[in-house]
């Protein structure tokens, strides 16, 4: 599963405040959720700079497969660009995504902005070590 971080929310490990702040919403909002599981969906080999590296989303609400993002370095830039190229759909959900999200007043709201965030393509961040 993904999530093998040091946030924990409801017994899942996520790697993020950012994706407990989603999962919360989720759960406020009654929109069923799940962390991405990678033994069941599968990941995804990217090439970078000549090493493979897998990828796979942080969550799936209903069929949308959906990556919390705080930081949008170009690491995550090419995987996720790299994920809608042959996988198809990924809601890319960044800090003002989340804000909408948290701001829904119904399921529907939520999963409208859900469904915008899947063609999301946000400006790359320089990686904090840069």
């Amino acid at each position: 599963m993904a999530g093998s971080g040091r946030y924990l929310y409801k017994g899942y490990r996520m790697d993020s405040s950012f994706e407990v702040r989603f999962a919360a919403n989720c759960d406020r909002l009654g929109i069923s959720w799940q962390l991405y599981d990678r033994a069941l969906h599968g990941v995804l080999e990217v090439e970078i700079e000549g090493e493979i590296v897998r990828y796979a989303p942080d969550f799936m609400v209903g069929p949308y497969p959906v990556e919390v993002k705080g930081i949008f370095d170009q690491l995550a830039a090419t995987k996720v660009a790299a994920w809608r190229e042959q996988r198809g759909q990924l809601a890319m959900v960044m800090k003002w995504e989340l804000l909408d999200f948290e701001e829904a007043r119904d399921s529907h709201d939520a999963m409208s902005t859900l469904l915008a965030a899947c063609y999301l393509v946000p400006p790359t961040d320089a990686a904090y070590w840069e």
